[in-house]
């Protein structure tokens, strides 16, 4: 859901701070693909355009939970939270060592020399965030006052003029949400199939109304 005040993104709720051995031993050198590690908040300010607000998530209480699970490697991906902002993720790889590689989020300025410096920091991918996507169809929904899927279906029925507006994304999961008359904001959704974005993007547009 877009906010009118980034500031005002919402607080997500934080991992378990206990974790548990579990009953299973795990395989030599098992690994932990897909990971963020946030803060201090106060070291590593949030980006202002972020949907969502994390609770500190530090590098040390996540190796404490690999150890106790029996992971031995891990794969950091930088959170949306902090856009281009590799600080938090790099110095997190730095302290942990070889075991640790990531997945950096860099923009159209980025050149062989920045991505060199990656490489040698152990980063070995890039990522594209669809939370830009999500936040494209959840506008898109809010400038026209419909669900962005209804522009994705005029596009594939030949009419093209939607790919000339301005903020226009035609793609299914942006739905407005109206109450009373009155725009109020919009929900975007990213990461399923078109069909699956627009019925969660339906469903929680109902909800608030």
């Amino acid at each position: 859901m877009t906010s009118a005040n980034p500031s005002d993104a919402p607080f997500c709720a934080g991992p378990d701070p206990n974790p548990r051995k579990p009953q299973l031993r795990l395989p030599a050198l098992a690994c932990d693909c897909h990971a963020h590690v946030c803060g201090p908040a106060a070291r590593y300010p949030y980006w202002p355009g972020r949907v969502y607000t994390p609770p500190d998530c530090l590098p040390s209480a996540y190796r404490r939970m690999l150890a106790t699970l029996g992971v031995e490697r891990a794969v950091l991906v930088q959170p949306s939270v902090y856009w281009t902002d590799n600080r938090a993720m790099l110095d997190a790889m730095q302290e942990a060592g070889a075991a640790f590689r990531g997945v950096a989020v860099v923009d159209e300025s980025i050149g062989d020399a920045q991505i060199d410096r990656l490489h040698a920091a152990g980063v070995r991918g890039l990522r594209c965030n669809i939370v830009d996507i999500a936040q494209d169809k959840a506008r898109t929904s809010a400038l026209f006052r419909v669900p962005s899927k209804s522009y994705m279906d005029r596009l594939a029925n030949g009419e093209t003029f939607i790919l000339r507006l301005t903020g226009a994304t035609p793609v299914a999961g942006g739905m407005p949400i109206v109450v009373g008359g009155k725009l109020i904001g919009a929900i975007g959704l990213s990461g399923a199939t078109s069909a699956q974005d627009h019925q969660v993007a339906q469903a929680g547009a109902s909800a608030v109304k």
